[in-house]
Parts: structure tokens; sequence; C-alpha cells
């Protein structure tokens, strides 16, 4: 066998709990050892599941230890890294985490449900969700008594609260790790002569994200930061966010009504008097809010146009 074909086998087996130990794997015996090849495939579980506690840490304290914990172990078994490069896994997590709980909440009718924290009511019937197999987390369960009632609706919207928040940490997660690029200032916009305005296109930076919730998500995660102590979702409007890296800090700004419309126009390419035009509205103030961007620091270069 060779090397090649060794290793593949090695890592198969690892990331797949039911496949038998590997032949090329041998033990004191002289023959495979599953208890011992069982070490290395828990090793392997319990770095990746702590690379997503590190990744989504206000997520975990909105769900509890319990439930992130049997959403990462699930998503782990399904999504293997693709990198090397540890900081670059889990991206998916808020998706699979949506289908997760959907399925967990579709699986159990439309009964009362309570976010239960106690492994001792486990289930693990199997569920068929929208990427294959799943498991119910077996932490949603019908209600005994009234107390920690869910109905099915709050339960959707607790579901959508800590999906929303895992978005915007993976948002977060991947502006700090984005690579390095200069970024434009107000300077750049007053140099503009006014025949070149309105042709103008901004290029973001490479750490900034633009992001619609319909949850007060950015306000969830702001209250959910302190380590150590769970974190409660609040009610309240869907928020939209900007995610950036000015002087090193990713920060993350709520941003006011109209704002999110007019920078996805400019993230599409679009000119600055294409972008004003498409929010039409007249409450739109365009100096405020292209200059709130430049300032944010989500802006990389301002490319002039062409004067006429």
């Amino acid at each position: 066998m060779s090397f090649e074909t060794t290793v593949g086998a090695f890592v198969d087996a690892l990331g797949d709990r039911s496949a038998a130990t590997p032949s090329m794997t041998h033990g004191r015996m002289g023959v495979p050892d599953a208890r011992r090849f069982a070490v290395y495939r828990n090793n392997v579980a319990v770095g990746l599941i702590g690379a997503l506690e590190a990744r989504y840490p206000v997520s975990r304290r909105i769900a509890g230890d319990d439930l992130f914990r049997a959403m990462a172990q699930m998503f782990v078994g399904a999504h293997r890294p693709r990198s090397p490069v540890m900081i670059a896994y889990g991206g998916e997590f808020p998706e699979f985490a949506a289908d997760y709980l959907t399925v967990a909440a579709a699986g159990r009718g439309d009964g009362p449900l309570i976010w239960n924290r106690h492994r001792e009511e486990r289930s693990d019937a199997a569920i068929q969700g929208p990427h294959g197999a799943l498991r119910s987390p077996g932490l949603l369960r019908f209600a005994r008594n009234d107390d920690d009632v869910l109905g099915l609706a709050h339960f959707h919207h607790a579901t959508a609260g800590l999906v929303e928040v895992a978005r915007l940490e993976n948002a977060w997660a991947e502006a700090y790790h984005a690579r390095d690029a200069s970024t434009a200032t107000v300077g750049d916009l007053a140099a503009l002569g006014p025949d070149e305005l309105p042709g103008t296109r901004i290029v973001f930076h490479p750490a900034a994200h633009v992001l619609r919730f319909s949850t007060p998500a950015a306000s969830n995660w702001s209250l959910g930061q302190t380590a150590g102590r769970p974190a409660a979702l609040t009610d309240g409007p869907g928020e939209d966010a900007l995610v950036t890296r000015p002087d090193c800090d990713v920060e993350v700004r709520i941003l006011p009504a109209l704002a999110y419309d007019f920078a996805l126009h400019l993230r599409k390419g679009a000119t600055l008097i294409e972008a004003a035009g498409a929010v039409n509205d007249p409450a739109f103030d365009f100096g405020t809010h292209l200059v709130g961007l430049v300032e944010s620091g989500a802006v990389a270069s301002v490319i002039p146009g062409h004067a006429s």
C-alpha cells in the first residue's frame, strides 16, 4: 500500500466513527487496535469542536454548552477541514445550525417545545434534513410542565436569533483574518471633482462585511460579550450591521435605515449616483452615508468617475 493510500485511509477512518479501524494501525499484538485508534478520533473531534467554540463564543453562551456541543459534534462529523489552517474551519456552521434546529423542531410535531439543557433526556432519533440524515439534538423535547416553555413560533424566533448571531460571529472571524489593505479617507472624497463624483465607484476593504438580519443580532451579540456568563436573546426589530477592521481591531456597527441598501449597491459595483438612485427614498442623506462608510474603514479605495 502506497504512503498516500495509507494516509488517506487513516484520515477517512478518523472522520467516520462507524468506519473500521485501519488495517495498517497495529497495536502491541500486531493487529488493529480499535481502542487506541479511538484516542486519535477523539482528539480530532475535540480539537475541531474547540475551534468552533472559539469561533462562536456568544452563540455557545446563548445555546448553552450541551446544545452547542451537540450541534458542533454533528457538524464535525459532516464537515471535515479543507485546509490545515484552522482559522478557516467552521464557516458553514450557522447554516448547519439552522438546519439542525429546524429539523429538530419538525421531528417534534406542533406541540410546545423547551430548550432543554439536561443530558439525561436526550434522544438520538434520526431525521432526514436538508443536507442528509441528521439526528435530533435531543435537547429539545415536549414540555412536561409550564416552566421555560417555548411555543413553536417562539422557538423558531429563538432559532433565528441564535443563527443570526452565529452569522455575525462568522463575519467577525472572517474580518479579523482578512488580508491587509489600505483604507480610503474622507480626503479622497474631498479630492473628487464635481464632474467625477457621480460616476465614482468604491472598492470595499477585504475585511468589510455588510449584513442584514431579521432579529436584533448585533445587539444580542454585543450583550453576550461577557465570558463565563450565559447570554439571552432579546426581542426587537431586525438590524443591519457593518463589520470592519480599522486599525487592526474588528468593529461591529449597527447601520441606520437605508445604509444597508446603499452599501449593497456599491458593493455590487454601482456608481455613487446609481447607488443613491436605487435607494430612492427622500429621507436618504447621500453625503452622510458615504462619509460614514469611509470613516468606518469599510472602503479600501475610491475610483474617480470620468469627468465629462
